[in-house]
């Protein structure tokens, strides 16, 4: 009946459309157009970097392995003594 005297709050609207960034789209994109242009700027692969990217892999694991056995061995350690010490 009074509904002149109440004013209520309207929601605000946007004019909102969301941009989404696809890489692989982005990157297929660009491939696309420099096949196009005729610009291919690819690289040879050097033996030496190969090589290189080939010895730091193997080397990765190895230092992992040997610092996560280094720590078990210290906490089978203390547990043993922890253990020959409450049953002595």
């Amino acid at each position: 009946m009074f509904k002149f005297l109440v004013k209520l709050p309207r929601y605000k609207s946007f004019d909102y459309t969301p941009i989404y960034y696809d890489e692989a789209k982005e990157d297929l994109q660009e491939r696309v157009e420099r096949a196009q242009a005729g610009d291919s700027k690819r690289t040879p692969l050097l033996r030496g970097s190969l090589k290189d990217s080939w010895s730091r892999n193997s080397v990765r694991p190895q230092t992992i392995n040997k610092g996560s056995s280094t720590r078990i061995v210290a906490i089978a350690a203390i547990l043993t003594f922890i253990l020959w010490y409450l049953l002595k």
